[in-house]
């Protein structure tokens, strides 16, 4: 599967060279000018561009084609992926030459200001985020003199509302190059174990050589543009280019297509701030243009909706169509007095107010489902608004097993046979040995020795799965079930009927 790259060029990575040393193996990679160190002995797989074919028949019983994952390492720029299989992770490491590598060349060179700027792009819902990411979190850490700082994050990835995987990441961009390290997890939630798996990865990589940005494009970073939406007829554009640059902002109506134009120049440090004046209410396209002294170029757009009667609303992240954590936030900036109520609807609901100008929501998303959220933003001598969001919630089998498992009581056989309608409807974690597994109609019915005693089993509960479990004869299982409503099943057995516990399966565990 291919991902929506913002990439203006892609260099492929070549001249990869492996050294293996007892349990570790060591790569060294021509384009970003480093090296990288695994453990092979917890690694078991490790691919690269030049091992593909070698592991061709891996790939095909793991699910992959040799010619898609030749394509999925080009476009991603991927250097080294690697399988923890014991643990469940994946390690991938890449190396792309893209939009922020040809102007930010390395992060360590830029003021706090420009790597701030970098940073938010993570979180804002802005850049990566059009990929199909969700960052939790964003923030920078320096390794040391040789590796510098990486921001450390913590995401998730979804694809037309799926999730298809989460982990951790750090992200640097150094010697013209946005280098990731992904400690991707599937059908789970990330643990520290991954986080700390990813920065012994990270440790183990080295720059060879660190490079001075070369002479190409002019220099172009904002730490200061306009909202999205705002009620005043001028906005500030700030941020750094070359020392002595020019800046020009070209700004286009999309209402009449008018044209304006408007100019500053850079100080002796390359910093530059200044005005953009709309000439009347509307929706505008502003194209900055930067030209150093020398005449190099760069250039950045934005759009800008200005109405004085229209409240703003401008969320500090977008509201995803998917999400996997148990609580969203709701939050952005408005103008002064406005009431701002948020209304939920799904399988938990809410609604709350506050009257300032930034606002944020906690959004209990525990439950699976969808959430219908309406923002509605009101101001006296302003038009009113409303902004509707849906999202749904999806909870993979592994998180469902251990929210089963952590609700689910555990209950003696005697005791439950004792008081049974107690525990009618209630979540219960019972253990057995199979007896006897048959179809009936569209279900499965298991039978299950709860105790024995040698080579006699006793204490039976019966168990309705809606497909196969798959169970052998004897085999150990914990069930974890709700007990019916009707909370027996009666059985015939000799010339009469016995009356025996049911349970609806939620999931089974093997035990030995």
């Amino acid at each position: 599967m291919k991902r929506i790259a913002f990439c203006l060029a892609l260099l492929l990575i070549a001249g990869l060279t492996v050294t293996a040393f007892a349990a570790t193996a060591e790569y060294t990679f021509d384009g970003p000018r480093a090296r990288l160190t695994l453990d092979t002995s917890v690694y078991d797989m490790i691919l690269t561009p030049q091992t593909l074919e070698k592991y061709e028949k891996w790939l095909t019983d793991h699910g992959m084609t040799l010619e898609d994952t030749a394509n999925r390492f080009e476009d991603d720029g991927v250097l080294v992926e690697a399988y923890d299989s014991a643990n469940g992770r994946v390690l991938v490491v890449t190396a792309l030459a893209d939009v922020n590598a040809r102007e930010l060349f390395d992060v360590n060179a830029l003021e706090d200001s420009e790597r701030k700027y970098y940073r938010q792009s993570h979180s804002n819902g802005t850049f990566y985020g059009l990929q199909g990411y969700t960052y939790n979190t964003a923030q920078w850490k320096n390794y040391g003199s040789n590796l510098g700082r990486f921001l450390r994050l913590k995401y998730t990835l979804s694809i037309s509302g799926e999730t298809v995987h989460r982990g951790y990441q750090r992200r640097t961009v150094r010697n013209g190059y946005t280098i990731t390290f992904d400690m991707q997890v599937k059908g789970r939630a990330p643990k520290d174990a991954d986080e700390k798996a990813l920065d012994r990865a990270v440790n183990s990589f080295a720059f060879l050589e660190i490079l001075n940005s070369p002479v190409g494009a002019c220099k172009l970073t904002l730490t200061t543009q306009p909202e999205r939406e705002v009620t005043t007829d001028t906005v500030t554009i700030a941020g750094k280019t070359e020392a002595g640059g020019s800046l020009t902002a070209t700004v286009i109506s999309l209402t009449d297509s008018k044209t304006s134009t408007q100019s500053a120049t850079a100080d002796g440090k390359g910093k530059f701030k200044m005005s953009v004046k709309f000439p009347q209410q509307g929706t505008y396209s502003i194209s900055l243009l930067a030209v150093s002294p020398d005449g190099r170029s760069s250039q950045k757009a934005m759009t800008v909706m200005y109405q004085r009667d229209y409240i703003p609303v401008n969320l500090s992240t977008a509201i995803p169509s998917s999400i996997s954590a148990n609580s969203l936030t709701v939050s952005g900036t408005t103008v002064a007095g406005v009431k701002v109520q948020i209304s939920v609807s799904g399988p938990k609901t809410m609604q709350k107010s506050v009257t300032r100008k930034s606002f944020s929501f906690t959004v209990d998303t525990r439950e699976e489902g969808t959430y219908t959220i309406l923002l509605t933003v009101t101001k006296k001598g302003m038009s009113p608004r409303t902004l509707s969001f849906t999202t749904v919630r999806s909870i993979s089998d592994a998180e469902r097993l251990e929210r089963v498992k952590k609700n689910a009581e555990q209950v003696k056989y005697s005791t439950l046979r004792k008081s049974i309608s107690k525990y009618a409807g209630k979540v219960l974690n019972l253990s057995g040995y199979v007896q006897e597994v048959r179809s009936a109609g569209s279900e499965y019915v298991v039978r299950l020795a709860v105790n024995r005693s040698g080579s006699t089993y006793k204490d039976f509960i019966y168990v309705i799965c809606k497909e196969d479990p798959a169970l052998t004869m004897n085999q150990h299982v914990r069930v974890y079930g709700t007990l019916s409503e009707n909370p027996y099943i009666e059985v015939v057995e000799g010339g009469g009927s016995s009356e025996y516990p049911r349970l609806e399966l939620l999931a089974f565990e093997e035990l030995d």
